[in-house]
């Protein structure tokens, strides 16, 4: 069961749920070779891909992070095919799109770590801390955006908010969806320039 954590977050802690920490450890670690600039023998090639069709995927965590082209998630933690199980929104909000997907790797993939991750320089955040008008499907956006940041009005920590704003969110749907699993859901925000990630568990 997901219990109430210090940021108000339905989820169960890493402390108590050993397959996230797990999960946890391999993001900072590839995230780690990412900035340092290791060279990398990531699982791609033909093999990998014909084991990920013939036995299918385990992924080891789920991502919602931003569509911004300069965010790419297999990038940023050195994953290789099948590592991750990606999805993107503008803002990285929350949608019905985006919750199926999570529900998907918790009930059919066996996942426990999610992460929902913002990036600096964040288009999304930027507009709405603009206070411009955002019409049509960005209204939605910003929406939720106005409602995660509250009055913040410094850009990197607008980011931050969101995305844990948009994790509290997150790990909510899935207790009401899946409560018999031991879930855990942390947000992070990563760096643009220098590739790192800093987690809201750390």
């Amino acid at each position: 069961m997901m219990n109430q954590n210090q940021n108000g977050n339905r989820d169960e802690g890493l402390k108590e749920n050993r397959e996230a920490a797990e999960a946890f450890q391999r993001l900072k670690e590839g995230n780690a070779r990412f900035v340092s600039g290791e060279a990398q023998n990531l699982a791609h090639d033909a093999a990998r891909r014909d084991e990920l069709a013939t036995k299918g995927q385990r992924p080891y965590a789920f991502i919602l992070t931003c569509s911004d082209s300069r965010v790419v998630p297999e990038f940023i933690f050195s994953a290789g095919l099948g590592e991750l199980f990606v999805t993107r929104a503008a803002g990285n909000v929350l949608g019905n799109s985006i919750l199926a997907s999570a529900q998907y790797a918790a009930q059919d993939l066996g996942v426990r770590l999610f992460l929902v991750l913002g990036h600096s320089d964040c288009g999304g955040v930027k507009a709405t801390l603009s206070g411009e008008e955002l019409s049509g499907a960005l209204a939605h956006m910003g929406q939720r955006i106005r409602a995660g940041i509250g009055t913040e009005t410094v850009a990197l920590r607008a980011v931050e908010r969101n995305a844990k704003a948009e994790a509290a969110d997150l790990a909510a749907c899935l207790h009401e969806y899946c409560p018999e699993l031991p879930l855990t859901v942390i947000s992070g925000v990563y760096d643009i320039r220098t590739g790192a990630v800093s987690f809201s568990e750390e």
